[in-house]
């Protein structure tokens, strides 16, 4: 809040330096409360910054599930108006993500003390779809391995055939 306020008051002297690297988690504070107030626009002149180096925070290894990293970030970007990081954030999801049995997302191999799917972070608007687009498109892509080789295997004149049987059945 303090932030927010020395924004308003113009005490940018109080704001975080440029320089100094914020936080994924501060930078998620700050954008939860602009939202509720509002404000996201004071934060323009500082965003580029900032979501550098919260991106480059990300790219770091870290004690804090990858999962719970990358929530907060795509609210941020969400809230920040990036959508190369909503995307980004939202592809790595998908890596983690599965379909429960009720059609909800939900993630697989999540530690005990950790929440489920964005139970600790607001989700943003439109999350759910792109998530489901990435896993659709990554189930496409393994699955197309498989309808080619099944496509190959079916065609008795293929010259890339490494077996050789009788298409009829002989």
């Amino acid at each position: 809040m303090t932030t927010i306020i020395s924004i308003i008051h113009c005490r940018f002297e109080l704001v975080p330096p440029v320089d100094q690297p914020t936080s994924i988690e501060q930078l998620y504070q700050l954008t939860v409360l602009t939202n509720k107030y509002l404000l996201t626009g004071i934060l323009r002149p500082w965003a580029t910054t900032w979501l550098s180096s919260v991106i480059r925070q990300s790219q770091s290894g870290s004690t804090v599930p990858c999962t719970y990293q990358h929530e907060r970030l795509s609210w941020i970007a969400w809230e920040m108006g990036d959508p190369q990081l909503f995307t980004k954030s939202a592809e790595l999801l998908a890596h983690h993500c599965s379909i429960a049995a009720n059609g909800d997302l939900c993630y697989y191999n999540t530690p005990v003390n950790y929440g489920g799917y964005f139970t600790l972070t607001i989700k943003p608007p439109g999350i759910d779809e792109t998530v489901r687009a990435f896993r659709l498109e990554y189930i496409k892509r393994a699955l197309e391995i498989y309808r080619l080789a099944f496509e190959e295997l079916r065609n008795p004149y293929s010259r890339n055939r490494a077996y050789g049987f009788c298409a009829k059945g002989g």
